[in-house]
């Protein structure tokens, strides 16, 4: 990381141009990288307890697709976890069961999520250089990373072991902030960089003698649309409307779990040239809805909602006439209060 971003090598804080710099250059790193395998071993422990895990994972980050197996523990060695794009396959060797749920993924939405992790790292951390140590006989550059606010974040510190001649991480710890002391550590070895995948990677063939299950009647259903108009069509649920202040429609969705007056969850987000909001409109019946702690409280249409941020995204949540509804996105308080009176009740 530091060769990469031109820092200097020297133990300490960097400062908020270098911290820049880090994230921009491995951003650009990150861009180079379309497929990836490794062996990654998982040691966490929890207050007293230990889980440890090692996998063999294969992934491409231009189509989405991944394959994982177990290769320790022993009681869960052989399970296979396989993704086609729009097919999860779970293989449970000890049971020599198969489960198979549909599902979809998107390429650009990873490559979006890891870019937007770089973007935290820069607004919500502060990046501690530790110097140099070997690990598994790699010469690695010892970094952490502090969350500027503790209020606002699951770990109180990330830990990364960065191979100094391929710029890659070897190893990271976390340590979480729970009522029981917890922390994880992952290391990563075998790591190769764009392999060629060979033909069927990423499908699963189960041996003949095992079970196949099926997902149960009530499992969750997603209907997606492009149009306002669509879904609208598409649910009895109330849409917002097609235009929230300067944010237009953009796509929706619509996921049914059963018929009770919860199952239904609509989502949809709305962009300008500039930033997007996501809302999601949930009917509650006479189940109770959400409620954030230590939230600010805003007058949405005569009723009162809950402002909170969690890291850099703000979410704005009211409830009325039996509906519940979340606008949140990485844009400033007032913008989501605007577009939550758009909505009104």
């Amino acid at each position: 990381m530091l060769v990469l971003a031109g820092c200097s090598t020297t133990s300490g804080p960097l400062n908020e141009q270098e911290q820049t710099r880090v994230a921009d250059k491995l951003a650009d790193r990150l861009q180079n990288i379309d497929r990836v395998e490794a062996t990654v071993a998982v040691d966490s422990t929890l207050g007293e307890r230990s889980f440890n895990s090692t996998t063999h994972i294969r992934a491409n980050l231009e189509t989405g697709e991944y394959r994982s197996r177990v290769i320790a523990p022993e009681e869960r060695a052989g399970d296979v976890s396989v993704f086609n794009g729009s097919t999860m396959v779970v293989y449970d060797a000890s049971e020599n069961t198969v489960r198979k749920t549909h599902l979809e993924s998107s390429s650009a939405g990873m490559r979006a999520s890891l870019d937007q992790a770089f973007d935290r790292v820069v607004e919500e951390t502060d990046i501690i250089v530790n110097g140099t140590e070997r690990v598994n006989g790699r010469e690695t550059h010892k970094v952490t990373l502090v969350p500027v606010s503790n209020a606002s974040a699951a770990a109180e510190s990330l830990t990364l072991w960065v191979d100094a001649d391929r710029l890659l991480p070897v190893k990271m710890q976390t340590t979480m902030s729970t009522s029981k002391e917890t922390t994880m550590t992952v290391t990563f070895s075998d790591v190769t960089i764009n392999p060629e995948f060979a033909a069927g990677t990423f499908e699963f063939d189960a041996p003949s003698d095992a079970t196949v299950e099926t997902p149960s009647e009530s499992a969750v259903d997603v209907e997606r649309y492009t149009t306002h108009s669509g879904l609208t069509a598409g649910t009895e649920v109330r849409v917002p409307p097609a235009e929230l202040g300067a944010f237009s429609f953009e796509s929706g969705h619509v996921v049914s779990n059963g018929e009770t007056p919860a199952s239904t969850t609509v989502g949809l987000t709305y962009a300008n040239e500039r930033d997007s909001v996501s809302v999601r409109v949930t009917p509650l019946g006479n189940i109770s809805g959400v409620a954030y702690e230590d939230a600010a409280e805003v007058t949405i249409a005569g009723h009162t909602g809950q402002y909170r941020e969690i890291g850099s995204t703000g979410n704005l949540m009211w409830t009325c006439d039996g509906t519940q509804y979340l606008v949140h996105g990485q844009v400033e308080k007032a913008t989501l209060v605007s577009v939550a009176r758009s909505i009104g009740c």
